[in-house]
């Protein structure tokens, strides 16, 4: 990730990198003077504006606005506000006009981009009725061939690889890569073979070798399938071989949001009501009549059935009118999408009522009629998913930092779901064994927690610090530990050396020697801008972290480039998952021909 703006850097099993551009790059756009001043004086002895047709003045707005100038000539002189009025619109148009002048060069960009982003066939050129329409909009209009087409889809993406290659060239700070399935942003190379680690991790070298990003890695996020593992290992191999730092145990971040749904996939395991892939496969299994259910199962089927039937999904309809309770869709859940069975069950409860007649008065529904005892236990499982659901969304953010958080949303899920276990008196036995097999998972990975990246990221974050350690009663042991591992890092890597100002004081020849004595006092004096960060107590919990240190980026100017590189550091894969799943939009039957080279260059070049 590019540390100096903190972007959301992001690269998967076929590597994916983001890159956005720092605010600061942004250029301010430059107003034109509004025509009303043709029409005032103004007067920079008092500043202020006098009308030119009457004797009224006024004061001159600090912000620049001319509301009170077109208020008063509107009011007074509507006759020439009205021409004025006439003046300005016929310039808007000219100037609309002007700024979306037809060019061949124009208008081949926008198609081109166009059958990109919204992914049409190559082919849509050759329609006749989009020949038609654009004929109508420009007879002078070239049309270009399928062919063309494709020839600047790769002329384009050879453009962008190389501005891109150059940008992260110049960056200064490090990156971070977040691995997954096959889609890239940084490149999007068809991987042969079996997706094995081995095969992953030579893939990814060979990309960042050549994007020569190797020496910028900071950390690779991955999901938590076996074969990260290799993949890891040997990517430190191949690093290492090369003589390039790579150290694949402090350097790896697990998915959170990733491990969430594993938990949650506990909880569905223990209760027999594991989410299907999709809908169909439900209408597909033959569940007899008297098969013993899980409550969560027995209300999937009775909702899929009824989104199955147009003329169920009409009656259901009928049944929220008769009893006043607004019609909302019933929701499914589906294996890979988060957080959809808490989301079904929450639904069915607004919809509790409608159910349960339309089930009681179907035939082949009735046999899924929920009973109390039932509904009851769904509340308990709904209770129980609930902080599951809290903490994907807190994880999925793109535009604020998400590894600080990973420790305090461990502690978070595990405190929920030791508290939701205190009251085992009124829990049903098999909801209280789904809350301890959650539980065991979220442990399980809560031990890769105290990794590097882990601590450094959740110290530099300015709502914890180390103070969160001890507030959540780490041992001593551990804080000193974390303590350590920041001071290390801190006078390895960032803390500027005292050569540097003995350098600095050096090359002044012309210092004078008062100038030169005070210069060496305050260099013994050096203050320690990690001491001083840490000795200061946390900020609220509601603060802006991006904000806090570019608020104090003077203050910290040297500990603000370690809190730019971790803090650039994603704890979810989300963003490239996002990427992930357009990529069923790409690949469609209309665009099935499409080559794997030209699959890469469309997908890099729409994300």
């Amino acid at each position: 990730m590019d540390s100096e703006s903190l972007p959301d850097n992001v690269i998967p099993q076929d590597i994916m990198l983001q890159i956005n551009e720092p605010e600061d790059n942004l250029q301010t756009k430059k107003h034109s003077k509004s025509l009303i001043h043709n029409h005032f004086t103004l007067n920079e002895i008092n500043n202020k504006y006098n009308c030119n047709y009457c004797n009224k003045s006024f004061k001159v707005a600090e912000d620049g606005s001319t509301s009170t100038l077109w208020k008063h000539f509107k009011g007074k002189h509507n006759e020439l506000y009205l021409e004025i009025n006439q003046i300005t619109e016929a310039l808007n148009k000219l100037e609309i006009s002007q700024s979306l002048a037809f060019t061949q060069e124009s208008f081949r960009n926008d198609l081109v981009h166009w059958i990109i982003v919204d992914d049409q066939p190559f082919t849509v050129v050759q329609n006749t009725f989009f020949q038609k329409m654009i004929k109508r909009l420009n007879s002078n209009a070239i049309i270009p061939s399928s062919d063309t087409i494709h020839n600047d889809i790769i002329k384009i993406f050879n453009d962008e690889k190389e501005f891109l290659k150059n940008k992260l060239q110049k960056l200064s700070g490090k990156i971070f890569l977040t691995l997954d399935g096959w889609t890239t942003v940084l490149d999007f190379s068809h991987l042969e073979g079996p997706h094995s680690g081995e095969n992953i991790a030579s893939k990814l070298f060979e990309v960042l070798k050549e994007f020569n990003l190797l020496s910028k890695i900071l950390g690779i996020s991955t999901d938590n399938a076996f074969n990260m593992d290799k993949m890891f290992n040997k990517f430190e191999y191949i690093c290492n071989y090369e003589g390039i730092k790579f150290d694949a145990d402090n350097q790896r971040v697990r998915c959170l949001a990733h491990i969430i749904n594993l938990a949650v996939q506990n909880i569905l395991k223990a209760l027999k009501g594991e989410a299907p892939e999709n809908e169909n496969e439900i209408l597909q299994e033959n569940v007899s009549i008297g098969s013993i259910l899980g409550v969560v199962t027995k209300l999937r089927i009775l909702i899929t059935k009824i989104r199955a039937s147009p003329q169920r999904k009409e009656r259901f309809k009928r049944q929220c009118v008769a009893l006043n309770v607004k019609s909302l869709e019933l929701i499914p859940d589906i294996r890979t999408r988060w957080n959809s069975t808490f989301y079904m069950i929450k639904r069915a409860f607004c919809l509790r009522e409608p159910l349960h007649n339309l089930a009681a008065a179907d035939k082949e529904l009735s046999s899924y009629l929920l009973n109390s005892i039932e509904w009851d236990k769904l509340n308990e499982i709904q209770g129980l998913l609930e902080c599951f659901q809290k903490a994907t969304i807190e994880m999925s953010s793109e535009n604020s930092p998400t590894l600080g958080q990973t420790v305090p949303i461990y502690n978070y899920l595990i405190d929920n779901i030791e508290d939701f276990l205190e009251e085992t008196n009124t829990k049903s036995n098999d909801v209280i064994n789904a809350a301890n097999d959650a539980k065991s998972k979220l442990q399980q990975y809560y031990l890769s927690s105290d990794r590097l990246v882990y601590v450094i990221a959740t110290i530099i974050d300015p709502r914890h610090k180390l103070q969160y350690y001890i507030d959540n009663e780490f041992e001593d042991e551990y804080i000193n530990t974390y303590k350590n591992q920041i001071k290390e890092l801190w006078l390895t890597e960032y803390k500027p050396k005292n050569n540097e100002n003995d350098d600095q004081n050096n090359n002044n020849s012309n210092q004078n020697p008062l100038t030169a004595h005070m210069s060496k006092k305050r260099k013994t004096s050096f203050i320690d801008e990690l001491e001083v960060y840490l000795n200061e107590p946390p900020e609220n919990f509601d603060m802006n972290v991006l904000a806090f240190w570019k608020v104090h980026e003077n203050k910290f100017p040297n500990l603000s480039k370690m809190a730019k590189d971790f803090l650039a550091i994603p704890g979810t894969s989300v963003p490239v998952e996002r990427v992930f799943s357009g990529g069923t939009d790409l690949i469609t039957q209309r665009r099935c021909s499409l080559n794997l080279e030209i699959i890469r260059k469309s997908i890099c070049l729409k994300a």
